[in-house]
């Protein structure tokens, strides 16, 4: 990854780690926040994954806390955690590539502090994946879908690449698209154009 693409990739990442959910009830559903980026050498994804306090976070952190101390020390509990988590975060996102499946490649997997609420910790993690493309005279067709819950899609590009999307809401003179709702029944179609230097 270039100095630029690491740069806007930490800036997503501190964006993203500051990302709060309501809350309201006692066990809360998994959101996750997907960022798809065009940039100079490639797409990238970013996808920030939360689950609040609750019994299926309970059920989690049973599976990786080997304490059960409320913490991830040892490097058993990291990998296991790594492991129960990772699968969450983006195994269930689909990309498809001018029609053919593409495959998500996970580059970094960071945990940031959980929330917490009444000493019980929920879940969160931050995964930051490539997705292969080769750059083609005309434009890319992508689609991003997830098989399970919900998601919300935000979108940008860098140059050389300009990004559309029907029904991802753009604001005036923002370069970032949505954020908009993913879902099984409801995929983002979106579209990516490399654009010769003036």
């Amino acid at each position: 990854m270039r100095r630029s693409s690491a740069a806007a990739a930490l800036a997503l990442t501190l964006g993203l780690a500051s990302w709060v959910t309501p809350a309201a009830g006692h066990d809360f559903p998994e959101t996750r926040r997907l960022v798809l980026s065009a940039e100079p050498d490639g797409l990238a994804l970013l996808v920030a994954y939360e689950l609040r306090p609750g019994r299926l976070a309970d059920g989690l952190w049973a599976r990786f806390d080997a304490g059960p101390d409320g913490r991830v020390g040892t490097a058993w509990e990291r990998l296991a955690r790594a492991r129960v988590i990772a699968p969450r975060v983006g195994g269930d996102i689909e990309v498809t590539v001018d029609g053919a499946p593409a495959r998500l490649a996970l580059v970094d997997l960071q945990f940031p502090d959980p929330p917490v609420e009444g000493g019980r910790p929920g879940v969160a993690a931050i995964g930051l994946y490539r997705i292969p493309v080769v750059a083609a005279e005309g434009p890319t067709r992508l689609t991003i879908g997830v098989r399970r819950g919900g998601a919300t899609l935000e979108a940008q590009a860098v140059a050389p690449w300009q990004i559309r999307a029907d029904g991802l809401p753009r604001r005036a003179g923002d370069p970032v698209l949505g954020p908009g709702p993913l879902s099984a029944a409801r995929p983002a179609e979106l579209s990516l154009q490399r654009v010769a230097a003036p």
